[in-house]
């Protein structure tokens, strides 16, 4: 038992022995090394003994070796911790942008210390440190010559300006866009801005100026390129077109982005305007001031920065003879075809247009340098074709640019039946004549059917209320009676025309008398009379026909008590156109006792297609031709011509333009066989000459009665003697 527990505290011993001798052999030696520790700041590569200028923002990286290891790093400046890093690789970012550079009252950087510290794992330090001088001043870009929206243009754009800092620069950079410029230094330094090859528009201008700390300012200035001249658009004014009238044209001219400065209007080389452009421009064009023909018109645009736009139209140049206007339908659908045209006072062709139903206006010009007082003529000229071929031509001569500018043609008068009704007539055991007609009706009688034909007709599109009587008349040879029998209108259709109705009461008869011509020469006299019931019938022109007999001058007959008429005293007011041998009138009132004829005479000669007119007297103003074919059925023509009876002794008749060429009257017109049928010679009350007639009744297109209330005229016809009254051919086609 003993030597048990004897070996066992032998063997602990033995066990404790080697045990204390195992922890002597295994003790290491205290860590007593510090770090390895370098760093850089962003920017410089290498700490150096001298203060280095850093501004905003420290970016230190750091190399730190330790064989135990690195705890940590951490930076200080003047001593107060700024950040630290517990990881490889060793990084930590400053912001120094609160602390302040310069010490005050002075301009002296003011002393900072960066140090950087390394911490091994046994607390072991190391640390490195740097002078550095903070400057967190942006350099200065200032005086910058170019302004914001500044228009700018061309090739050469010198913008001047300054970069100052408190320290030292150490680049600038310009920018045009995103392309860099070259800059040229001087006091102040200065690029040039070359605008061809920018955009027009809005174009940026950037200016970086770095000092040492890096630092940066950056300068922004939008500017605009405009190396595009002002636009330019005149809308009532085309290529080619013609001007023949005094004629404004107010150009449109713009511009994006500068203001317009100047323009200057030439024409043909020589300035007729050049102005500054406030609140826009206009220029009248007076064609009468330019040649014929080609004339070009150059409107030259300036803006404030210089740039031109030059815009060049060519016009036609004509000279104005005659604007005629038409109302809706003037001219007869029934033409083919109808033409205007104007010769000179020798026949040659001016100008041709046609016209149509749809026409509304129609000019005539001409290429030939006419003067505004050199007389001229205008042909109106008709075709009918269908049973036959009919020409109606209507010369209007001795016209001028000045005496007649316009002639405004007027819808004509446009009748249609309304109603034929057929009334039985008893008790004329004689079958004496029954007739009657007014503006809106007329009546024929059949003796053999005892029977009276009564049309009435209406104006198209007219509101003019029309008499509400009808006048049937009826004259006895036998015993020189006259009598008639007035109506209510509307007729009853079943009525019955009873002759021993027929009254005369306020019948009188009466005489007319003139110089009349002993002899059998052919003469003859005739009287229409109407007569009108109310002076409203009278404004409206509707009328009643009371008389129209004439009878011939036998060498039998005696003129002494002169020309029995029968006379309706009843009505209110009269008119009637009468005839006296060649002497002719249109009146308003009833007859005079006695007529005297004007001291004129007129004749002619004609050769071929030129007409010698020989008259005399002075107090008329019109002549008249009349040529009509005396001879043919389906192929007929009109021509009727009026002219100053107090200038004119040779009419020339119009040349026929091409146009004309394939109808009837070309024929006759070709082989100077054109029959004169009548002469005349003419006079207007309260007109004195004819250019006031062409001003008072062709320009506004009246007829005889609407443009005096007294005509007279002596007329030459010598085939039938009896006067052709064709005045309204021109004015109702």
């Amino acid at each position: 038992m003993i030597n048990h527990y004897q070996r066992f505290i032998f063997l602990l011993c033995i066990v404790f022995l080697n045990s204390c001798a195992s922890d002597s052999e295994n003790k290491e030696e205290p860590d007593i090394v510090a770090p390895v520790i370098a760093f850089s700041i962003g920017g410089f590569p290498n700490t150096t003994t001298t203060p280095i200028v850093v501004s905003n923002k420290i970016e230190i990286s750091v190399d730190a070796q330790d064989e135990g290891g690195i705890s940590k790093i951490e930076a200080f400046i003047n001593g107060d911790k700024m950040g630290e890093d517990l990881t490889a690789p060793y990084t930590i970012s400053i912001d120094i942008s609160t602390f302040t550079s310069k010490i005050a009252g002075s301009n002296k950087y003011k002393d900072y210390i960066l140090k950087v510290t390394a911490t091994d794992k046994t607390g072991n330090t190391s640390s490195k440190e740097q002078a550095i001088y903070i400057d967190n001043e942006l350099p200065s870009i200032s005086e910058v010559s170019l302004l914001e929206n500044q228009i700018i243009n061309g090739y050469s754009n010198e913008v001047t300006f300054l970069v100052t800092d408190n320290q030292e620069i150490s680049s600038i950079t310009v920018f045009l866009n995103d392309t860099s410029l070259s800059i040229i230094e001087g006091d102040t330094l200065k690029v040039n801005i070359p605008t061809l090859n920018l955009t027009d528009g809005i174009n940026l201008l950037k200016i970086e100026a770095t000092d040492s700390a890096e630092n940066t300012a950056i300068y922004t200035v939008n500017f605009i390129s405009d190396n595009t001249g002002p636009e330019i658009s005149v809308e009532n004014l085309i290529e080619g077109m013609i001007i023949d009238e005094s004629f404004l044209f107010t150009p449109n001219i713009t511009d994006i982005y500068s203001e317009i400065d100047s323009v200057q209007i030439s024409i043909n080389d020589s300035i007729v305007l050049h102005d500054l452009f406030t609140n826009g421009i206009n220029y009248t064009l007076d064609p009468e001031s330019f040649p014929i023909g080609e004339n070009l018109i150059n409107i030259n645009a300036s803006d404030q920065v210089g740039n031109k736009t030059i815009l060049d139209i060519t016009q036609l140049i004509h000279r104005r003879l005659l604007k005629i206007t038409f109302e809706n339908e003037t001219i007869n659908p029934g033409y083919a075809k109808f033409y205007v045209f104007a010769s000179d006072s020798n026949g040659e062709l001016l100008d041709i247009k046609e016209a149509s139903i749809s026409t509304t206006e129609l000019i005539l010009n001409t290429t030939t340098d006419i003067n505004s007082t050199t007389e001229f003529m205008v042909t109106f000229a008709g075709f009918l074709s269908g049973y036959g071929d009919f020409s109606i031509l209507s010369t209007i001569q001795n016209i001028t640019r000045d005496n007649l500018k316009i002639i405004n043609l007027k819808t004509p008068k446009k009748e249609y039946v309304v109603s034929n009704l057929e009334f039985h007539v008893v008790n004329n055991p004689t079958d004496y004549g029954i007739d009657g007609y007014g503006s809106f009706y007329s009546a024929s009688y059949f003796p053999d059917s005892d029977a009276l034909h009564f049309e009435t007709r209406e104006v198209a599109n007219s509101n003019i209320n029309h008499s509400d009587k009808v006048y049937l008349k009826s004259y006895n040879y036998n015993n020189y009676t006259y009598s008639y029998m007035l109506l209510d209108f509307p007729l009853a259709e079943d009525m019955v025309i009873d002759y021993s109705q027929f009254i005369s009461d306020g019948v009188e008869n009466r005489f007319y008398n003139a110089p009349f011509t002993t002899g059998d020469n052919g003469k003859s006299t005739s009287l229409n009379l109407f007569g009108y019931l109310n002076e409203t019938d009278f404004n409206n022109d509707s009328s009643h026909l009371l008389w129209n007999e004439g009878r011939g001058l036998e060498s039998n007959f005696d003129s002494s008590n002169g020309i029995l008429y029968s006379l309706d005293t009843q009505f209110s007011f009269y008119r009637y156109e009468l005839q006296l041998e060649d002497y002719f009138t249109k009146r308003i009132g009833a007859p005079l006792d006695y007529y005297s004829y004007p001291d004129w005479s007129i004749d002619f000669n004609q050769n071929g297609n030129t007409i010698e007119i020989i008259s005399t007297g002075l107090e008329h103003t019109n002549g008249n031709i009349f040529l009509e074919n005396s001879e043919g059925v389906d192929k007929i023509y009109r021509w009727n011509l009026l002219f100053n009876s107090q200038t004119t002794s040779n009419i020339i008749l119009p040349k026929l333009p091409n146009e004309l060429s394939s109808w009837n009257i070309n024929d006759v017109y070709n082989s100077n066989t054109i029959e004169i049928q009548q002469v005349e010679l003419k006079r207007y009350e309260g007109i004195n000459s004819y250019e006031e007639y062409l001003q008072n009744s062709i320009k506004p297109n009246l007829n005889s009665r609407k443009t005096s209330d007294f005509i007279e005229s002596i007329f030459n016809n010598p085939r039938y003697n009896i006067h052709r009254d064709t005045e309204d051919l021109f004015v109702i086609f």
